[in-house]
């Protein structure tokens, strides 16, 4: 009978430690990333993708169509004298209109694509200017002397005054052209290049 009672005293206090053993639990399965899916913090941007966004545009620079010009034309640029050289969006394209004229006053004219350098127009005119034999004024003067003659007509102006000067052509003829403001009254002049002469000028008030 003992034995009996001892038996059951130790299965009930087998069954009560068994209970209050604590439960493991089980280790979490390791997240899995899946790379293809975007919005992470440590996302970049492709290599090719970068270079591709940082690649710069082609094209060529205004002193570039200048010597494209020259050189189509066989000269050099101590020989020919610019009278306009800039960038001029024509027909969907831009290109460079590039005109200079020669010692002997033969002007060239060239349309040059801004992007490939290609050559799409060119003219040369084919009138030669040559100053007269008793002009005094053997090859002409500069563009320098024609401002100088112009700002002696403007007492107290300076060259910072001459807002437009160009060279031009006329009936064969080339010309300075050009205009000067100052104290409130604006000039406007053109000059013989080959003799220096007053062909025209005019003033009026700023305010006309």
């Amino acid at each position: 009978m003992k034995k009996t009672i001892v038996l059951c005293i130790l299965t009930a206090l087998l069954f009560t430690g068994c209970a209050r053993m604590p439960v493991q639990p089980e280790p979490a399965a390791p997240e899995v990333v899946d790379p293809t899916v975007t919005g992470t913090t440590n996302e970049t941007m492709p290599a090719a993708e970068t270079a591709s966004a940082a690649q710069p545009g082609g094209g060529i620079t205004e002193e570039e169509a200048k010597d494209i010009a020259i050189s189509h034309a066989g000269l050099t640029q101590d020989q020919v004298t610019f009278v306009k050289s800039h960038l001029d969006p024509e027909d969907g394209r831009k290109v460079y209109d590039v005109e200079f004229y020669t010692q002997d006053f033969k002007e060239y004219d060239y349309e040059i694509n801004a992007e490939t350098g290609e050559i799409v127009e060119f003219d040369s005119d084919a009138e030669f200017y040559a100053p007269p034999a008793d002009s005094g004024a053997v090859g002409g003067i500069t563009e320098d002397s024609a401002k100088a003659l112009a700002l002696e007509r403007v007492p107290g102006a300076t060259l910072s005054d001459i807002r437009e000067f160009k060279a031009d052509h006329d009936d064969g003829r080339l010309e300075y052209e050009g205009t000067i403001v100052f104290d409130k009254t604006e000039y406007e002049f053109e000059i013989d290049a080959a003799t220096g002469e007053f062909l025209s000028w005019e003033a009026e008030s700023v305010f006309d």
